[in-house]
């Protein structure tokens, strides 16, 4: 479900938000299988991530989401 993405050079910064429903949510947990599932997808390893951003919002229940961005830095 990840859009087709032409990554910029490396180094990276990655920065992650998520919206979660329940404020018990770690912002750290789902942090590694996303860079995971990123590497895959995109084709990068990440030993180019120089600077992770992670920020969590609370919304609604069924509002949940996760908002990706990969920066050269």
């Amino acid at each position: 479900m990840l859009p087709a993405m032409k990554l910029p050079l490396p180094p990276y910064r990655i920065n992650l938000e998520y919206g979660f429903s329940n404020m018990a949510s770690d912002v750290d947990n789902p942090t590694k299988p996303i860079v995971d599932i990123l590497q895959k997808k995109y084709g990068f390893n990440d030993k180019h991530v120089m600077v992770m951003h992670l920020e969590k919002k609370i919304v609604s229940k069924g509002k949940e989401y996760i908002k990706i961005d990969i920066q050269t830095l």
